[in-house]
């Protein structure tokens, strides 16, 4: 047996278990973040959505066929003509002739 008094442990605070804390509280951290940034862009995407079905609705609206009425007009009211009607004539064509003299147009 020994006369020395027994020694004494302290508590040690290693480096690595403080950085493990600090890690787990930023990976804690970035992991609310993400989620934030996920649930404003699925906002964002169904908004989009609901405002691309919405534009839909309104083009389909726009396109359908509606009937237009007929529409009345005043009568047109045909005046006769003092000027004499038109006397039809032949026109005369520019007939050439072969070498012997010859008509080619059929003669009357």
């Amino acid at each position: 047996a020994s006369t020395l008094p027994l020694t004494e442990i302290e508590e040690i605070l290693l480096r690595t278990e403080l950085r493990s804390e600090e890690r787990h509280a930023y990976d804690e951290d970035r992991a609310e973040r993400e989620r934030i940034r996920e649930e404003v862009l699925a906002r964002k995407r169904q908004e989009e959505e609901r405002r691309e079905e919405e534009e839909i609705k309104r083009l389909r609206k726009l396109l359908v066929h509606k009937a237009q009425p007929v529409r009345h007009y005043k009568p047109t009211v045909i005046n006769p003509s003092d000027r004499p009607l038109t006397v039809p004539k032949t026109p005369k064509w520019n007939v050439r002739t072969r070498k012997l003299g010859l008509s080619i147009a059929p003669t009357h």
